[in-house]
């Protein structure tokens, strides 16, 4: 993973030696939806649902001559899911899940004209550490004989690699700012969270997350600043 992440930033920076670059700051936010995976271990009318979280942040982007675009972002990520029961009048489970991230996500990309709109295509790996989880508990019915007991959430890596996707198109203003609305997917290839619990009623529960999510964003990019970036090699 790490000659991949070298390549990558490699690619960002080290774009050809001439070349007119413009940076511009930005902020990014909008609404996370967390993707739910079919191979958690659920049984007896449980299920998981994803509920709408939230991804917001600084960003730089860098634009180098007409067609080649990247941005570097923190942001802040929260990701909420629920397991839920609904087979039985007299008993119902409901746990809610929130999982806290810092995300560092770096893309690279092409850009180009939709009429008088600007769009932008991009790939990109993030950097995801974990600031912390929380979980809300609402049982209904005979909790003693329905909940007979629980083991706490487990996280299996608190920092990892993610694969990021997307595209936003927008517009720019006379004064040189920009606003764009974009959809993002991060895909991890492993699980990173897993909950159990155990009732003598319905048995062990397991359910679990790669962490993957679809997010709608809305980004404001400030006016840019532009040079010229030159160097000449002594053979």
């Amino acid at each position: 993973m790490f000659k991949w992440l070298s390549l990558f930033v490699f690619s960002v920076f080290f774009f050809p030696l001439q070349a007119q670059i413009a940076l511009r700051g930005g902020f990014t936010a909008g609404p996370s939806f967390i993707l739910m995976e079919n191979d958690q271990q659920l049984n007896n009318g449980f299920f998981t649902s994803t509920r709408a979280g939230i991804n917001a942040g600084l960003n730089l982007s860098m634009q180098a001559g007409e067609h080649f675009w990247s941005r570097v972002g923190v942001n802040y990520s929260r990701l909420n899911f629920s397991l839920k029961q609904n087979t039985s009048n007299d008993y119902r489970i409901d746990f809610r899940y929130g999982l806290n991230n810092l995300e560092i996500p770096l893309q690279v990309g092409v850009t180009g004209y939709l009429g008088s709109l600007k769009h932008r295509e991009y790939i990109g790996l993030a950097y995801v550490n974990r600031l912390g989880r929380d979980v809300k508990t609402s049982i209904t019915g005979d909790s003693a004989t329905a909940y007979a007991y629980a083991t706490p959430e487990s996280v299996i890596k608190s920092s990892y690699l993610a694969f990021v996707a997307g595209l936003e198109v927008g517009t720019e203003f006379k004064n040189d700012a920009g606003l764009f609305f974009g959809l993002t997917m991060r895909y991890n290839p492993e699980t990173q969270y897993s909950s159990s619990f155990n009732t003598s009623v319905f048995g062990n529960q397991l359910a679990s997350t790669k962490g993957n999510y679809l997010m709608l964003e809305v980004t404001y990019y400030l006016p840019r600043f532009s040079f010229w970036f030159k160097r000449d090699f002594t053979y």
